[in-house]
């Protein structure tokens, strides 16, 4: 496993494909800003992955992704907006075929729908390239503890879930990533060339 990369690093622009998790609210700094929205509007892929709308890190996601674009001169309306991917994006199908994003939280729908959590996938596009995705299905938790062992589903006397779909998914995210016009990937190609 790679170690985490800080916002504010030099390495974020080496990296094609950016994973951010979290499970509380929280601020970035305004230098993380300006280095974050600067990866995203030049090459880079942020995919940010939070538990549910009942745990309120979506507004925490929101503000730190408006903050990063705002912080290199950019504005939502204009130059970027959120929007739901349909289940016909290539993010879908650069790989492997899914008809939309598979369920994420190892709670049972059930409890997803007793609060108000259907689950979706949102993504910021600019100039025709997706830059990010924010996702409230909370993957990190399926892809980190699953099988008979499964710690959650255990305590919430839950069947053990099958992430075979979810991490399908996450293997789409980073080679839509990796392939998109404009990406990091591109450039660094070029190099070798």
């Amino acid at each position: 496993m790679r170690e985490a990369i800080p916002f504010d690093s030099g390495q974020l622009f080496c990296t094609p494909w950016v994973f951010v998790t979290f499970y509380y609210p929280f601020r970035i700094s305004p230098n993380d800003a300006t280095n974050l929205g600067t990866y995203m509007m030049s090459e880079g892929f942020v995919f940010w992955d939070f538990g549910p709308e009942w745990w309120n890190c979506t507004h925490s996601a929101r503000v730190a992704a408006g903050e990063s674009f705002e912080a290199v001169g950019t504005s939502k309306g204009r130059d970027w907006d959120y929007q739901v991917l349909p289940g016909s994006h290539p993010l879908y199908h650069c790989y492997y075929d899914m008809d939309d994003a598979p369920h994420g939280q190892v709670w049972s729908d059930e409890r997803s729908q007793k609060f108000g959590d259907p689950g979706y996938i949102e993504g910021v596009t600019a100039d025709g390239r997706l830059l990010m995705i924010f996702t409230n299905k909370f993957y990190v938790l399926v892809w980190s503890d699953w099988g008979v062992q499964h710690r959650v589903s255990r305590a919430y006397g839950m069947d053990v879930l099958d992430p075979t779909r979810q991490f399908q998914f996450g293997i789409n995210t980073i080679i839509f990533a990796l392939t998109q016009e404009g990406s990091i990937t591109e450039r660094m190609m070029d190099t070798v060339r």
